[in-house]
């Protein structure tokens, strides 16, 4: 039953993340084809000019179609690995937490070493989505100070260390074992993957979480190169 549940939210987190990426491209097409229609109706465009909007709706659809061709392997149970850009796909999740509106809380970023990795872009994104969720969720609750989500990456010998760290008030034992349960709840934010669930997608892919002994810490470890 823990393995199915696993399952489930892992699924409905990709889901929600295909759909938040997929509404981008779309909301761009539709901007484009009203403003478009708008000049055609008062005669207000030339030849280059609508051929460049046109050209922009092209590029805007192919990424709409990468998008359903991503959700098509998935269904066929063949994720592709890829080499991706640690930071791009962290900015991509803390994108995404921010979209839905959790938490309201700033991320800094003290120093960001970059590098490589070879992994499902989107679970990697949804590891951090998860990470950053607990965080500011966490930070949100700060009544002393301005909440704040703290992050560092450090590039070391095959290995890429990211580090989270929020100042949010201290987790009870309870709210710290809750940390693991896959959550089954309704929330639109389809990010309460669990930490189970995070460890897992990095350890699939030849990485390690690490417990701090602090629970305003989180810290992963990815294997780097392609």
């Amino acid at each position: 039953i823990q393995a199915k549940s696993q399952r489930v939210a892992l699924l409905r987190g990709r889901a929600e993340t295909h759909a938040h990426e997929l509404r981008q491209p779309l909301s761009a097409i539709s901007l484009y084809a009203e403003g478009l229609e708008e000049m055609v109706r008062n005669d207000a465009i030339g030849k280059k000019e609508m051929l460049d909007i046109l050209h922009s709706m092209t590029t805007d659809a192919a990424r709409a179609s990468d998008i359903v061709e991503r959700v098509r392997q998935y269904a066929k149970h063949k994720a592709e690995l890829k080499p991706i850009s640690v930071r791009e796909a962290f900015d991509k999740a803390d994108e995404m937490v921010t979209h839905f509106g959790i938490g309201n809380v700033p991320t800094h970023v003290s120093a960001f070493e970059d590098s490589t990795v070879l992994v499902n872009p989107l679970d990697l994104q949804l590891v951090f989505g998860n990470l950053i969720k607990n965080a500011k969720e966490a930070a949100a609750q700060q009544t002393d100070e301005s909440p704040q989500l703290l992050v560092k990456a450090q590039v070391m010998e095959g290995f890429i260390c990211i580090e989270l760290e929020d100042n949010g008030p201290p987790l009870s034992d309870r709210e710290l074992a809750g940390l693991n349960e896959v959550v089954t709840s309704a929330k639109p934010d389809g990010l309460g993957l669990g930490l189970s669930i995070s460890r897992n997608i990095v350890e699939g892919i030849g990485g390690h979480t690490f417990d701090t002994g602090a629970a305003d810490v989180s810290k992963i470890k990815l294997t780097t190169g392609a």
